[in-house]
């Protein structure tokens, strides 16, 4: 209601002299408050047309377009008011929301610290400090995967996955996986340890290293590890493109198998959702030269609620056997609070002329 009647006030004072700047910004901050950010970055527009190097207004339209997912284009003016008011506090508190955003955690911070150093009476900086952080460092995820099969007939697989992941730093997640599979006939319970490091806000790597004890039919040993690179920032509406590159060597009883997998994942609008495409290589145990192809499509629907859908065709290895299978899957994950997010999947394999698998996978991580 007061924001109604101010409104009301400020254009009538605005249609006087519209050319009243203070007015106009006014018009605007009443409109970010409103949550309409497509409306106070109209007014701003004009404003800066009128003075076009005016800081509070720059911070403004940076805050709107941010708001509207155009990362590149807030980055753009806060940076334009930080090259005239270096010590400029929403400048470098949105810089650095920005740079958090995009998991360049280390930039980040930096902003955070210069916004603190040059504000020391804020409590605003010492907030986002607080804040980036996550406040629950570790995460035990835990899933029970069931298959059927048809075409070729057998007994039902269970499948039970336990990673324990621990947040490091703000760029650093160290993991332990057990991953066992009961195939009837045999058990097998594969372990590993991994290591994901973002490198800034362009590049980032990831290890991993497992055995499989007594190995029947999963591999004996694996390493695997890849890197990604952001190839292109955001520009709305389309958003940063990163570049992956994977590799894996696994030892089965059968011979080694390596895996070479480059892709590509393009990001849309404000990051709330991405497409990715794989093209996968593989020589198998005997040696033979093999390829296929994934896709994915993501979307983070709402807050808590994300979904995934994806289709290909690639070798796969199982029982030290690779042949081409032709795959089709899905599934959702929801965060049930701020603590625990369960997960639900369903994934249809054709296994060339051997099995057809349905899975059902259902999965709790728990976050402390």
């Amino acid at each position: 209601r007061r924001y109604v009647e101010a409104l009301e006030v400020l254009a009538h004072a605005s249609a006087i002299a519209r050319d009243y700047v203070d007015v106009r910004l006014h018009i605007a901050r009443i409109r970010l408050w409103q949550g309409q950010p497509v409306e106070a970055r109209h007014e701003l527009d004009t404003i800066l047309e009128i003075e076009p190097t005016r800081t509070d207004a720059l911070v403004l339209r940076a805050t709107a377009t941010h708001r509207l997912g155009d990362l590149a284009g807030a980055e753009h003016d806060y940076e334009t008011v930080l090259a005239q008011e270096p010590e400029d506090l929403g400048a470098l508190i949105g810089l650095g929301d920005i740079a958090a955003e995009r998991r360049a955690y280390d930039r980040a911070e930096r902003l955070y610290r210069r916004a603190v150093a040059a504000h020391p009476g804020s409590g605003v900086p010492h907030a986002r400090l607080t804040g980036l952080m996550p406040a629950h460092r570790w995460r035990v995820e835990s899933s029970v995967t069931y298959s059927g099969f048809a075409r070729d007939k057998r007994d039902p697989w269970w499948r039970y996955a336990f990673t324990l992941g621990y947040r490091a730093s703000l760029d650093t997640v160290v993991s332990l996986t057990s991953d066992s599979e009961d195939r009837g006939f045999a058990f097998d319970q594969h372990l590993a340890a991994g290591v994901d490091r973002q490198f800034g806000e362009t590049f980032g790597a990831h290890l991993e290293a497992g055995v499989t004890p007594d190995a029947d039919f999963r591999e004996e040993w694996a390493v695997q590890g890849g890197v990604r690179l952001r190839a292109r920032g955001d520009t709305a509406p389309i958003g940063p493109t990163w570049l992956h590159v994977d590799g894996r060597h696994a030892r089965y009883g059968t011979g080694d198998v390596e895996t070479l997998r480059p892709g590509l994942v393009q990001h849309l609008t404000d990051w709330r959702a991405w497409l990715s495409l794989w093209q996968i290589s593989v020589w198998d145990e005997d040696g033979q030269y093999m390829r296929g192809w994934l896709m994915r499509a993501d979307a983070q629907i709402s807050r808590r609620l994300h979904a995934f859908a994806g289709t290909g065709t690639a070798p796969e290895t199982q029982e030290g056997r690779t042949i081409d299978t032709s795959s089709l899957f899905a599934g959702l994950d929801l965060d049930l609070s701020d603590r625990l997010i369960g997960h639900l999947a369903y994934a249809y394999e054709d296994r060339g002329d051997s099995y057809i698998g349905h899975a059902v996978t259902a999965a709790l991580t728990v976050r402390f």
